[in-house]
Formats: structure tokens, sequence, C-alpha cells
């Protein structure tokens, strides 16, 4: 977010995550798509193209480097939901996972980083940050969200964050001060549009096999 506006995030991190979910699903899990699902993809590429067209054509800016990274960072967190989906643990086991690896093999490169600057800083800034990013995010957020995937699966979980994109761009006028363009306006609504139908329909698999190992895989309602 240093290098692209805050309303970017939420149409190009968390728009295209379920579309890299569908494509992990796809390879991994064999999972066949529906027409509708199709044009739903074809409209988050479309979006995210418009999303980030100021950042590519305009070099100096540096947007291009956070739209990168946002792409980077919705492919991770979707091989996480895929790789959740299909290991079965529950998601108090998997937020366990993610915060002790990530406190083992993070925390120290981080404080030798960064740690004069944590230190310095103002005491409320640091309890603030640390209920909002470590038990909000890192504990609550991420055991909500392995509980969605447990239950609606990997595809109808992500979609829920087509609100993201929307929400984000109407937070960013009051709070940052950021106004998106109207071909942004219009972008992040083919992005939320596009989420929607890519993750709408019936799930198939290739394998009825495959299927029944796939863990709360019961019946759609």
């Amino acid at each position: 977010m240093k290098f692209a506006p805050a309303s970017d995030v939420g149409a190009v991190m968390v728009g295209t995550m379920p579309v890299f979910v569908a494509v992990f699903s796809a390879v991994v899990n064999r999972e066949r798509f529906e027409r509708i699902r199709v044009l739903g993809f074809l409209l988050v590429v479309l979006g995210i193209a418009g999303i980030a067209a100021h950042g590519l054509f305009d070099i100096q800016s540096g947007a291009w480097r956070g739209h990168l990274l946002f792409l980077v960072g919705a492919a991770m967190y979707a091989i996480y939901t895929v790789t959740f989906r299909r290991s079965g643990i529950g998601p108090w086991h998997a937020a366990a996972i993610v915060n002790f690896y990530s406190l083992l093999l993070i925390a120290p490169v981080y404080f030798l980083v960064c740690g004069p600057r944590v230190l310095s800083a103002a005491p409320g800034e640091i309890v603030t940050q640390a209920l909002m990013q470590g038990v909000v995010v890192g504990i609550v957020a991420l055991y909500f969200y392995g509980d969605a995937v447990r239950r609606l699966g990997a595809s109808r979980a992500a979609v829920l964050g087509s609100f993201t994109p929307v929400v984000a761009a109407l937070a960013g006028i009051p709070l940052l001060g950021e106004l998106p363009s109207t071909p942004t306006w219009f972008a992040i609504a083919a992005v939320s549009v596009g989420v929607v139908l890519a993750s709408s329909g019936d799930v198939r698999y290739a394998s009825s096999k495959l299927r029944a190992k796939s863990p709360g895989c019961g019946p759609q309602r």
C-alpha cells in the first residue's frame, strides 16, 4: 500500500483471490467450471486490468509494484485456502499452525530489522497494532475464514471477499482522502460482479472419488 492506493487492495488482491483459488482447485482438485463462472473470471481479469492501468502506464508512480505485490499476496492466500480445504484440520488448528510458525520464523527477523523503530513507537500504537494485527486479524479473522472455507468450500468462502473492493474504496475516501476515478469505479464494479459469477453454480469434480476424499464436501445447499 506504499505504492498503490488503498482502494486497489480490495479489488486487486481480494478480487483476484477467488480466481487463483479456482485455478489451483482445477489443478489440484480437478474442479470443472461452468460457463457462467468463466464469464466471471473474464470480468475479474478485465476489472483488474482497468484498475492497474494507471500504474502500468505510469512507471514513475510505482503503483505497478503495489499491484504486483497484491497479486502475489492473493496467490499465496489462495494456496493457503486450497491447502486448508484439503487438509481436513479444524480452523483453530490452522490458526495455531500459522501463528506458531510465523512467530518462530518471521518474528526474529522482523525485530532484528525493525526492532528499534517498534520500540520507539508510542505505547498506544504498539497496543493497538498488537490487538488488531495479532488478535483480530491473526487469530479471530483467520479462524472465521477457516470455518467459512470448511463449511462453504474454498470458492464460496473466497467470493465473500467480493464486497471488500466496494468497502475499501468507500472507506478510503473519508479516511485517506483517496477518491477513485470514474474508470476505477467501473473496474471495481466489474471485479465485484465477476467474483460473484465466478464462484456461483455447483461445484463439479472430474472424479467422484476425489470429492468423497475432500473434507467437508457434503451436499450443496
